[in-house]
């Protein structure tokens, strides 16, 4: 099941930023769909998110809240 939300979320990370150069802002709900799934599911991407966004204090606390998922090897 990990693994199916990693992929959705991958894919939908990836259509929200190709979507992003359109001159209307549709790739912005992919977005804010699909960071939080693949937070929840990945470590590293979590980690990884979490240290770009320590300058914007804001988006840092609100992404922080998003619990991880139980298990015991997080990828």
């Amino acid at each position: 099941m990990k693994w199916l939300f990693l992929a959705l979320g991958s894919i939908t990370v990836f259509i929200g930023l190709l979507m992003l150069l359109l001159p209307i802002p549709l790739g912005l709900p992919l977005l804010i769909v699909g960071v939080p799934l693949v937070m929840r599911y990945s470590t590293r991407m979590r980690d990884w998110i979490l240290n770009i966004t320590e300058r914007f204090p804001g988006i840092h606390d609100t992404l922080s809240r998003i619990p991880q998922a139980p298990g015991k090897d997080q990828d």
